[in-house]
């Protein structure tokens, strides 16, 4: 019945959403796996045939990004698409850098997400444009030095400790903070992490393996 189907595994946490995923994509493509966790994922791929992966990027016990480099050096033939409810402004970036074929965020529609899986398994890549993070443009102009500084302050670490985490001194990393203040329009730096944060366009490195969910 499947025959000649593109062939897919999901990988989300949420079982419900999992569910859902499987029974809305059921009638277009053969869902041969389904997954709430990495655990057996390897295996699973070596005894079956599979054409696409598509997956959360955060799951409880796992990032994707951090397994996405080992997954396509084993199975360079299948294809994975990255899914995430945070626009989160690092995700899109190192998905591309970590050899995902394509990134999709929650909030688009059924058909557009058929769509990216029928591109992607044609050997196309998909990436969202930056303009399509909504409120994130706001974050992009910074340097990727100031987005490391960001994050940081994200993370609770103070200006101190910054220094010291970067080998700059104080006084460096206080003219950083000036120039990200002068680009985003924020009077403090600590505003700026808690818009960031509350928005989702930085996950602190602590919780990136468990983000809350809304």
């Amino acid at each position: 019945m499947d025959q000649g189907k593109t062939k897919i595994v999901i990988i989300e946490d949420q079982k419900i959403l999992l569910d859902s995923f499987a029974d809305s994509l059921r009638d277009d493509f053969s869902i041969v796996g389904l997954f709430q966790e990495t655990s057996g994922l390897m295996d699973f791929l070596n005894q079956n045939h599979v054409d696409i992966i598509l997956s959360d990027t955060c799951l409880k016990e796992e990032n994707m990004l951090n397994l996405l480099p080992l997954l396509k050096a084993r199975f360079p033939q299948i294809k994975v698409i990255l899914m995430s409810g945070y626009p989160e402004i690092s995700f899109v970036q190192k998905a591309k850098e970590q050899g995902a074929d394509a990134f999709v965020y929650k909030n688009i529609s059924l058909e557009e997400t058929k769509e990216i899986i029928r591109s992607v398994s044609q050997g196309k890549h998909c990436f969202p444009l930056k303009e399509e993070n909504d409120g994130s443009s706001l974050l992009l102009s910074l340097s990727k030095m100031e987005l490391s500084i960001l994050r940081l302050v994200c993370e609770g670490y103070g200006r101190k400790e910054i220094a010291e985490k970067l080998s700059y001194s104080e006084n460096t990393i206080k003219s950083y903070v000036r120039s990200i203040l002068n680009k985003t329009g924020f009077d403090s730096i600590s505003k700026l992490a808690i818009y960031a944060v509350s928005h989702g366009y930085v996950i602190p490195e602590e919780d990136k393996d468990h983000p809350k969910r809304s």
